[in-house]
């Protein structure tokens, strides 16, 4: 095994995993492979060079077995006030979401087709489901061991900085030029494939969309570990109207 290149990619869902899993296999010319659990994989059977992708609670276990199979590991963090929304966007389009962390505290039936201005949705962000998905990456985030933490703005804000940075914490070598790694992985492109999966992609899109009165309800009801370090700092003048407008105008076709 010469030649062993394998990442695994593993934060809680709709944090920008699977572009970032794109954007590796093709920077490092990896095989892709994606799981909503550990037990899924074929661990006898993987690709000396590959990205794997899950998003799993963090055991001994399992940090044992990406040891002894040579994985490297990514982390990735995003305001979790974003990754609510994304899920509640994503959740009617696409019913697998169910399937993560084998439906621990729930799934997300009870918000599909509804919008952030729904009772729902602030009963949702504050329950036991959402705390199960929020919690993926700070357990990965603050376990001390090495591997490559990597924050959604970030990769948005330098996307060639932060993947050439991310490709050397990993110890590996680009295979691709970057440039057109990103240009053919722009989100704009991924969302003409999935316009459900690959959605607006904006950081910050929260203020537009969760009144000042949402934001606190959803602090309050989460435990402070899970928003790693975000800010909840709202747009105070928006109304629940202008949010409601906002959402309307954000499901629209890009």
């Amino acid at each position: 095994m010469a030649d062993l290149a394998r990442v695994a990619l593993i934060s809680s869902p709709r944090s920008g995993n699977t572009w970032a899993r794109y954007l590796l296999r093709d920077a490092c010319g990896l095989t892709e492979l994606a799981y909503n659990n550990p037990w899924d994989v074929d661990w006898d059977a993987l690709p000396d060079r590959c990205v794997l992708q899950m998003h799993c609670h963090r055991t001994p276990e399992l940090v044992d077995r990406l040891g002894r199979l040579g994985f490297a590991r990514v982390h990735m963090a995003r305001h979790p006030l974003d990754v609510l929304l994304s899920i509640l966007q994503c959740c009617g389009a696409v019913p697998e979401t169910a399937e993560w962390v084998a439906r621990e505290g729930g799934d997300e039936s009870a918000i599909a087709g509804r919008s952030p201005q729904d009772p729902a949705f602030l009963a949702y962000a504050t329950g036991p489901r959402a705390r199960a998905l929020l919690s993926i990456t700070p357990e990965w985030w603050d376990d001390g061991d090495p591997a490559v933490r990597l924050r959604y703005e970030d990769l948005v804000a330098d996307t060639p900085g932060r993947l050439a940075a991310t490709i050397a914490g990993l110890g590996l070598t680009p295979t691709a030029p970057l440039e057109a790694v990103i240009e053919a992985n722009r989100i704009d492109r991924l969302r003409f494939w999935s316009q459900a999966f690959f959605w607006r992609g904006s950081p910050g899109l929260w203020r537009r969309l969760l009144t000042a009165r949402q934001v606190e309800a959803i602090r309050r009801g989460l435990p402070p570990a899970l928003w790693a370090g975000a800010d909840a700092d709202p747009d105070t003048a928006l109304t629940p109207e202008d949010a409601a407008a906002n959402w309307e105008a954000v499901l629209a076709p890009a």
